[in-house]
């Protein structure tokens, strides 16, 4: 069977299966970051039954993707929830209803709650990285959940996450990463090019062909060494400085 959607219960815990579709492009490619699209299985009903009280934690985890894939928004938003809510998923399923959690509340226009998805992802995603990473789980579970990471793309949507939310924070505080003393926290050339790409400083559409010169090591502040990323927009006279440090 091919292009499965949804999970299936095993040992009274979830394992995605929608992520054995054919591969999806990176979350990492250009036009990939620009619209931070969710995972696409092929859905076999087009028409999904009605959202029941009482219902198991996996079927509500199908029933979302099914509605995602529908443009369903506001459903999937509920089925997430009621998944999420039963508290039987385990990670590799909460990581799952949470990543296309924000993404339906990010297309209803909710960043509030958006970004409190986001952030669950994010701490589910580093405990799945940690329980692969520490091996500390039976052979088979663990095979589970490496198969999950690569599948899922879980090291570059967790990158993108954490990026994200760095950058729905800078655009709430414009104080946030413009000095050294309040620096984004993300490390590494690769985070911080992400970084300017979803945030994107230029106020017209030109955001790709700003010029960024980075400067590593910058500045020292409380012993912290401080990374530059100085911004010249297409356009715009006056170049933008944003500042990076570790967590």
């Amino acid at each position: 069977m091919s292009r499965l959607v949804g999970v299936v219960a095993l040992s009274l815990s979830l394992v995605c299966v929608a992520c054995a579709s054919a591969p999806t492009p990176s979350p990492l490619n250009r036009g990939y970051i620009a619209s931070l699209k969710a995972m696409q299985p092929n859905i076999d009903n087009p028409t999904p039954e009605p959202i029941r009280e009482g219902g198991r934690a996996s079927d509500y985890l199908a029933l979302g993707l099914t509605f995602y894939n529908g443009n369903q928004k506001l459903e999937a938003i509920e089925a997430f929830n009621k998944a999420i809510a039963t508290g039987d998923l385990n990670n590799q399923g909460r990581a799952l209803a949470y990543w296309h959690l924000f993404l339906s509340y990010r297309d209803e226009n909710v960043t509030s709650h958006g970004a409190d998805a986001l952030s669950s992802f994010v701490t589910v995603a580093s405990l799945l990285m940690q329980q692969a990473a520490e091996g500390v789980d039976g052979e088979d579970l663990l095979e589970h959940v490496k198969v999950f990471i690569e599948r899922f793309d879980l090291r570059d949507r967790l990158l993108l996450a954490e990026v994200t939310l760095e950058a729905i924070w800078a655009h709430k505080d414009e104080a946030y990463g413009r000095s050294p003393m309040r620096p984004v926290l993300l490390q590494g050339a690769r985070a911080q090019r992400l970084f300017l790409h979803v945030f994107k400083p230029c106020s017209t559409q030109n955001n790709d062909a700003a010029s960024v010169r980075f400067s590593r090591a910058a500045y020292l502040v409380q012993d912290k060494s401080i990374d530059e990323a100085t911004v010249e927009c297409p356009d715009e006279s006056s170049a933008q400085s944003f500042f990076f440090s570790a967590r």
